[in-house]
């Protein structure tokens, strides 16, 4: 009975030795479980970081490529000498193909991106564009309902999730762009760009005036 005894003693022994208690567990159990999910949480984090990331990348693209439009237009109508900000009387209100001065774009929006020719951007459904044009003084940097020589250009764009990004730029009426060049011949105004960031869908056009117009004697 005695050697028996100590047997059971020592199976009990290795018993407690060699194993897990039911609470130990538990406890590992719920601090994998809290692991996975700030993982899981951070992960989810660098996700939707990304994605707005992107989204900002593609919006500015899409306001810089409207905004190198509007700049490429005359800061005033050359058919008529109305100093009123928007369409002259006749004018399209939606074609922006014939818009002839720069104010035409005052309150254009549309909800989705398309080319000056209307055709829609590859991979922009659902953004919305929206300009304003407005007189702007020139040492108070305030709008003014008065002809200054200077405009503001506002370009707003929206994501169909609601994100919204806009850039600016003033044009001025003694801009040497706006001076009719001496020299009877031609000469080359501006530079035509498309760039694609990675694998984006929205390809960024703009055209760039140049400045050094060439001159005659």
């Amino acid at each position: 009975m005695i050697g028996v005894e100590r047997d059971n003693r020592n199976t009990a022994r290795l018993s407690r030795c060699g194993g897990f208690s039911l609470i130990e567990v538990v406890a590992a159990t719920l601090l994998v479980g809290l692991l996975l999910a700030a993982a899981l949480q951070t992960l989810a984090s660098v996700g939707s970081v990304r994605q707005r990331t992107q989204q900002s990348i593609s919006g500015l693209m899409l306001a810089q490529s409207l905004m190198a439009e509007i700049l490429n237009k005359p800061h005033s109508d050359p058919e008529s000498e109305s100093t009123v900000i928007g369409n002259e009387q006749g004018e399209s209100l939606t074609n922006r193909s014939a818009f002839d001065d720069i104010d035409d774009f005052h309150a254009w929006l549309r909800h989705s991106a398309e080319n000056a020719d209307g055709t829609a951007i590859s991979g922009a459904t659902g953004w919305r564009r929206y300009v304003t044009v407005w007189y702007i003084h020139p040492t108070a940097h305030t709008i003014s309902f008065t002809d200054t020589g200077l405009k503001q250009v506002t370009v707003t764009v929206t994501s169909p999730q609601g994100d919204s990004v806009a850039v600016q730029a003033l044009r001025s009426s003694l801009g040497a762009t706006q001076r009719k060049p001496y020299a009877d011949r031609t000469f080359l105004t501006g530079v035509a760009v498309e760039l694609s960031a990675g694998s984006s869908p929205n390809p960024s056009r703009g055209r760039v005036t140049l400045r050094n117009h060439v001159r005659g004697d």
